[in-house]
Parts: C-alpha cells; structure tokens; sequence
C-alpha cells in the first residue's frame, strides 16, 4: 500500500498496483484550502431516495438489507419546503445503517416507471463486512431482488455486487478485499 497524496486533501491508502492516473489540468478543481467563498464539505448528511410504495421500499431497506427504521410517516419537523411545493408535508420513512448514516425514502407525489438504468448509473453504495459480503448475493435472490449481475465484481479496492430496489434505485453492496 501507498498513501496518494494527490488530487484530495485527506490521505488516502492506495493499493500498490492501482495506477493513479494524472488528471488534465482543465479537469482539476481548487485545491486551495485558504481560498474565500470555497465550500468545505464535510461529510454526507443523509441520501434521500424517492420512491412509488414507501412501504414495500422501507420493508425492503429493513428486512433484506438490515437497516433500523426510527420514522414512517409525514414530515411535519422538516417538509416544510416540500409542503410549500405539493402542498402537502412529504411521506417519509428515516432509516439508519450500523455507522448512523441516514437514509430517507421519500414517497413520490406521483408514482413514475422506471426501467433499469433510466436515470444512467448514479447509485449509492453501501459497505457491508467481507463476511456479510459472501453471503449477500444468495441472500438478495431469495429475497427476490434484481441482481445485475450474478457473480461479484472484484477489484483492487474491494468487491461489489450491483442491484436494484423494489424502486428501480440502483444500489451497490461494497466490501474491502
């Protein structure tokens, strides 16, 4: 392992035969930390996915994928911006995965149909340990989720199984090598 000291401002490992590649300067973004107006994001917040059947979405994120379910219902506390569009307050469901990061399903105003990659690749990727990982792809079949692809997609930085929610979202399940 190396530390890549390049293009981030946080060190980061990096397997030795990974190639960092040189980045086009026309592609490179600021990295002056002491530069006024420059945003400073800190971490992820929460990721907010919509959705058509808020309840078959919350019964998926909690029984196939574990997550804990702490709020089903309206969002009175922080949809007021929603509310001010749709004229309603948004239906939500607030879940946590195991390191508090939150996920928030929305329930569409208007269900939409969605085929696989209707929206391109944008995915969320979610890390599950190497002994969750093994058995994950048996488990997503029994429980009838749409694996993309049967046999795990194994890379230098970790190995992945790629799927879709009973929504349609494109998720993929991550695990160091």
């Amino acid at each position: 392992m190396m530390i890549c000291q390049g293009c981030c401002h946080s060190k980061r490992i990096v397997p030795e035969n990974l190639e960092l590649l040189e980045i086009p300067r026309a592609l490179q973004y600021r990295q002056d930390e002491d530069k006024e107006g420059l945003v400073k994001i800190k971490q992820i917040y929460h990721i907010g996915l919509p959705c058509n059947d808020l309840e078959r979405a919350t019964k998926f994120y909690t029984d196939v994928l574990g997550m804990k379910c702490t709020k089903v219902g309206f969002d009175t506390e922080s949809g007021g911006p929603y509310k001010d569009v749709y004229g309603m307050f948004p239906e939500i469901s607030r879940l946590f995965m195991e390191d508090g990061m939150c996920l928030v399903l929305f329930q569409r105003p208007k269900p939409i149909e969605r085929g696989d990659f209707d929206e391109g690749t944008s995915h969320i990727a979610l890390e599950v340990s190497s002994d969750d990982f093994d058995q994950a792809a048996d488990e997503l079949k029994k429980a009838g989720v749409k694996v993309l692809i049967d046999k795990p997609v194994v890379r230098p930085t970790g190995k992945a199984i790629y799927f879709f929610d009973p929504e349609m979202n494109y998720i993929q399940l991550w695990s160091k090598p």
